[in-house]
């Protein structure tokens, strides 16, 4: 195994050092990159916890909703959820007054959202599920996550019924919950949205991953289709807060947007016109077929970006341009963050061909990279929903950030200082 200075296997800090990590007794971990686990004065994290056997764990168990104040190396639970999965966690999130939103699934099934003081008191529950918070905290808006856990299990509720199985087209899609009185109505049908991007709806159509920009007047979603053996065709939407207009930003090939600003969106794309053909063509639903073509692609990763213009990409609603950036930089996807003010986004990659994940910074406007460390993906099951990704997370302050991993088999969070990394990349510009 390899060791760092701080005892810990399978991490290698190359910019930055680790400061503190959830113990191995239990799994720990938070989820996504697009929320901030750190409390509003940053002492405190938000976590789910699992049994230490957590690949063993069936779909729709229960975990606990816990705040881990690493100073001190203290646990608090608040509650518990079976509204989670291990890529987004529960998408428990703080709210500026200290207290605490996480999702859940209720007695009946139902996917809800529990709203709890910061000690864990139940203040009140809410009834749909909540995928994003507008900055101000007056709208939530959320998929259907029963929905989602047929037709992508790995960010679905297995626990969760759907309650508009059936129903059609006119009454299900993109939701909306306020904040101020609890009313919950629909903000885009299937049907609207089978307008907006120009293809007839599909039972296998799904809408995920909603993101409101930093000053709420936009929202970025994901609508997709679930095509044969796992192959999906994405698109990525913005609405209009104010005018309620909707526009297709990319498709195909789309991935992990962030903000950066008010009118720029960033994301990992491509516009290759094979890869319609391809998300419906039986003959990829071969695993031997499936498997070949993770191989190749494993191989040949830079080349064929290159061959089909996949990279990432910076899109400007106000001019409706369309940039693509980084190219010989950031040469695969991963999940990037904006600071919230400068040009430096917080990102990392998926394992390579050895298992091992990047942790890096980069700086928008020089173009320059900053590995921070390296982490063995030490995921001891092949199970496409329970990997983990680094999903790094800045802080509050933009000096500290957050990632989920694996070593030696345990599923932990750890928090990295990057203040000094930030130093050099800003000595680099200049």
């Amino acid at each position: 195994m390899v060791q760092d200075e701080a005892g810990i296997s399978g991490i290698r800090e190359i910019g930055a050092r680790m400061v503190a990590a959830t113990p191995q007794d239990s799994a720990n971990f938070f989820g996504f990159y697009d929320l901030c686990p750190f409390s509003p004065d940053g002492r405190d994290l938000l976590l789910l916890n699992c049994p230490a056997d957590w690949v063993t764990l069936p779909v729709g168990e229960p975990a606990l909703v816990r705040r881990w104040r690493p100073e001190d190396a203290t646990f608090e639970a608040l509650g518990e959820t079976r509204g989670w999965n291990w890529q987004h966690g529960a998408r428990q999130q703080w709210l500026r007054d200290g207290s605490i939103l996480y999702n859940d699934v209720d007695g009946q099934g139902h996917a809800v959202a529990r709203h709890v003081s910061p000690d864990g008191t139940p203040i009140r529950t809410l009834d749909m599920a909540i995928g994003a918070l507008s900055p101000d905290e007056s709208i939530g808006v959320g998929g259907n996550y029963a929905r989602l856990a047929r037709l992508d299990p790995t960010y679905g509720y297995g626990a969760a019924v759907d309650r508009h199985l059936g129903e059609g087209p006119t009454q299900d899609g993109l939701w909306s919950v306020s904040m101020a009185d609890g009313a919950v109505s629909l903000l885009l049908s299937y049907a609207e949205l089978a307008e907006i991007v120009g293809s007839p709806h599909s039972d296998r159509r799904f809408v995920t991953h909603p993101v409101f920009s930093p000053d709420g007047t936009r929202l970025a979603f994901f609508v997709t289709d679930a095509g044969e053996g796992g192959t999906t065709y994405a698109r990525l939407l913005v609405r209009d807060c104010a005018s309620g207009k909707v526009r297709v930003v990319a498709q195909e090939r789309v991935s992990h947007p962030a903000w950066i600003g008010e009118d720029r969106i960033w994301y990992w794309g491509r516009n290759s016109g094979a890869v319609r053909a391809l998300a419906t063509n039986r003959l990829l639903a071969n695993p031997a077929v499936r498997a070949v073509g993770r191989f190749a692609r494993r191989l040949l990763r830079a080349r064929m970006n290159q061959l089909v213009a996949e990279g990432f990409y910076v899109s400007d609603l106000n001019d409706d341009t369309r940039k693509r950036v980084a190219e010989h930089t950031l040469t695969e996807d991963g999940h990037y963050s904006w600071r919230g003010h400068g040009s430096v986004l917080l990102g990392d990659t998926y394992p390579d061909e050895d298992a091992w994940l990047t942790l890096l910074l980069f700086d928008l406007a020089s173009g320059q990279r900053v590995d921070l460390a390296r982490i063995r993906h030490e995921v001891a099951t092949r199970e496409e929903p329970m990997r983990c990704d680094l999903h790094p997370r800045w802080d509050r302050s933009g000096t500290r950030v957050c990632i989920d991993f694996v070593t030696d088999g345990c599923r932990r969070t750890g928090i990295f200082d990057v203040g000094p990394a930030l130093s050099r990349l800003a000595t680099a510009g200049a």
